[in-house]
């Protein structure tokens, strides 16, 4: 998608679908390359998968899981007595804190 669309360069700079000058990304393809903070986000988003299996591996061992209720306070899901809300919160669970962290690890930054 040209970068115009965006707000980050106008369309008159645009020839047949294709910048006529430098864009901001290939100016900072070297920067983001060689950037200090990717060692951080891999700790974070390693720690963050961790965190996610612990959460999941307590609940299937237990066969409950507390989460916040609404308005304030615990409640728990028994995996006998709401066996799709609990189903579903694990699936949740295990999409958001454990494999789009390691999808993200796997196939670097976003690409813009």
């Amino acid at each position: 998608m040209p970068d115009f669309v965006h707000g980050l360069n106008p369309p008159g700079d645009y020839i047949f679908g294709k910048p006529t000058h430098a864009t901001l990304r290939e100016l900072g393809a070297a920067m983001a390359d060689k950037s200090q903070h990717t060692p951080i986000i891999k700790g974070i988003l390693i720690a963050e998968a961790f965190v996610g299996g612990a959460f999941v591996a307590f609940w299937l061992w237990t066969g409950k899981a507390t989460i916040p209720k609404h308005g304030g306070g615990l409640t728990t899901l028994d995996r006998v007595e709401d066996p799709y809300l609990y189903w579903f919160l694990l699936i949740a669970i295990l999409g958001v804190l454990i494999a789009f962290p390691l999808r993200y690890l796997h196939k670097g930054p976003p690409k813009r």
